[in-house]
């Protein structure tokens, strides 16, 4: 038999039923753990209460499926030439990439700020989960 024979010629039928068993489980698996895509937008707000009225908003009109809300933080940044330090609280939401869009315009026509640094990224996530955030989102 040569080295080169294929795999199904050169495994005696026990080991080729072993191959073909392991190959089916770890293709089974595979598809469990593919990952799916789910977008995160963030942005920051200068108190508690106008974040978690973003977030509650953002989740009562299903433009995201959960918000968190973390703070304060200290934010240092320049604005119109001089250096700021500020407490700030950080607003994480979690939506669908198609909507995205209508995520961030909501974010941009009801936020305080002048100028808000609103930010998404895609996100892998299991399939369970972007599947439960695809559910509890407006379709």
């Amino acid at each position: 038999m040569s080295a080169f024979a294929p795999a199904s010629t050169a495994l005696p039928p026990s080991a080729r039923q072993r191959v073909t068993q392991s190959w089916s489980a770890i293709r089974k698996n595979s598809e469990r753990l593919m990952m799916a895509e789910i977008v995160e937008i963030s942005a920051t707000y200068d108190n508690r209460d106008d974040a978690l009225g973003a977030a509650r908003l953002l989740v009562d009109l299903q433009l995201a499926a959960c918000v968190h809300v973390e703070g304060p933080i200290t934010s240092i940044y320049r604005w119109e030439g001089k250096i700021a330090e500020e407490a700030e609280w950080h607003l994480t939401a979690k939506t669908r990439t198609d909507l995205r869009h209508a995520a961030i315009e909501h974010m941009e026509k009801t936020h305080p700020y002048e100028l808000p640094a609103i930010l998404s990224r895609d996100i892998q996530t299991s399939p369970a989960f972007a599947a439960w955030v695809a559910n509890e989102t407006k379709t």
